[in-house]
């Protein structure tokens, strides 16, 4: 090993070192259950254990949240994304002294499956990241709300003025979470209709995935037939099977709800 691959290696154990330590000694204390800690549960979700640590997190409720939180902005922190490209471009005799990252995704679908399994009494701190300037809290938290029938929100009408704000905002980058934040406003129905105006514009959006989670969530929450034309014509314009999933339903129930009047235009007794 030459000189300056010992003198990087060293600073580099160091580095973790140091920042192992600076990370226990400010640790927040974490809630127990069953004698293990949040740290335990969390990682007992990525095994055949996780019906059990989804019983803890249900148990931990809204002390989790904080703490998940924390993880979740480390997860997209500068440092980790720097940790992670360092180590995959290090040579494997460092890589062997230095402890392997994790997935990004992995790690991000584990907090997701932490936090929604907190259950409805973590909506009031979800609806809070609603209104955060972290794209990642927003998108989460728009994540976790809609696994619980809007019938059930505690503090709706703040929820759904948090997800107006998010389809109405021109921040770049942010289509996916415009499209999450869409989808919940559809799952509210008739009580959405204060997002009206907002998903309408939408429907001039470039990308064909929101134009069509657009027209879907005003279809549930006007009924307005006049958007049978714009899901026809997505349909052959979005690229996800889910999606067009939806659409085919949506058009089916159009179908149903145009039934009677055209029992009624092609009866036998009505003149042309």
């Amino acid at each position: 090993m030459t000189k300056r691959c010992r003198s990087f290696l060293l600073a580099s154990v160091g580095i973790v070192a140091l920042a192992l330590l600076l990370a226990v000694r400010h640790q927040p204390r974490e809630p127990i259950y069953q004698g293990k800690p949040l740290s335990y549960w969390l990682v007992q979700l990525r095994t055949a254990n996780r019906p059990q640590a989804e019983r803890a997190f249900l148990a931990f409720g809204p002390k989790a949240v904080p703490l998940l939180g924390r993880k979740l902005k480390s997860e997209f922190s500068l440092s980790r994304t720097l940790y992670r490209a360092g180590w995959e471009r290090a040579p494997s005799m460092v890589q062997m002294c230095l402890w392997p990252p994790t997935s990004h995704d992995d790690s991000y679908n584990c907090l997701l499956k932490a936090l929604i399994a907190t259950g409805p009494s973590s909506l009031p701190a979800m609806t809070d990241w609603l209104y955060h300037r972290s794209k990642y809290d927003r998108l989460t938290a728009i994540l976790v709300i809609r696994e619980t029938d809007p019938a059930n929100w505690p503090n709706r009408r703040r929820i759904i003025e948090g997800l107006i704000r998010v389809v109405q905002q021109k921040e770049p980058g942010a289509e996916d979470l415009i499209g999450v934040a869409t989808g919940a406003l559809g799952q509210v129905g008739p009580d959405a209709h204060d997002a009206i105006p907002a998903l309408t514009a939408l429907l001039g959006t470039s990308l064909a995935f929101n134009r069509a989670e657009a027209a879907i969530a005003l279809w549930m929450i006007e009924r307005s037939l006049n958007l049978m034309p714009v899901l026809k014509r997505e349909l052959n314009n979005v690229p996800f099977a889910p999606t067009r999933s939806k659409i085919m339903a949506v058009l089916n129930e159009m179908e149903e709800a145009t039934k009677p009047f055209r029992e009624m235009t092609n009866s036998p007794g009505r003149s042309n």
